[in-house]
């Protein structure tokens, strides 16, 4: 590799960062989400009508307590008892057990009242 195509790279992947850390900035700030949409219960769904035999259901009170389905192998499915947060500044929803374990840990990407879309990490 020439050192005029070095610079070249150098240069991209520099505005690539700085492009990707801008738009992650502006988005923590500006994009805020209602937190009272969230009081309600909600299945999990990739598409529109799937032939699913499990859907993920949580269902969150206003007290911060809230149920969540848990899978069980033998299609016995049951729903256990946490307490949810949302740290805002970070746009994070945690649900832990009551022995304080975490059961899920998504970054709402955008809640309105019909729609809650989350991603894990």
């Amino acid at each position: 590799m020439n050192k005029s195509m070095f610079k070249l790279f150098i240069i991209l992947f520099s505005l690539a960062f700085i492009i990707i850390n801008c738009n992650s900035v502006e988005s923590k700030s500006t994009d805020k989400i209602d937190i009272n949409f969230l009081i309600k219960e909600w299945k999990r769904s990739f598409e529109e009508f799937p032939p699913a035999r499990f859907r993920q259901t949580y269902d969150f009170m206003e007290d911060y307590t809230c149920k969540y389905l848990v899978l069980s192998p033998n299609d016995a499915h049951y729903f256990e008892e946490g307490t949810w947060r949302y740290d805002s500044e970070n746009k994070i929803l945690e649900i832990t057990t009551s022995q304080n374990n975490i059961v899920i840990k998504y970054r709402i990407t955008n809640l309105s009242e019909d729609l809650l879309t989350m991603i894990s990490f």
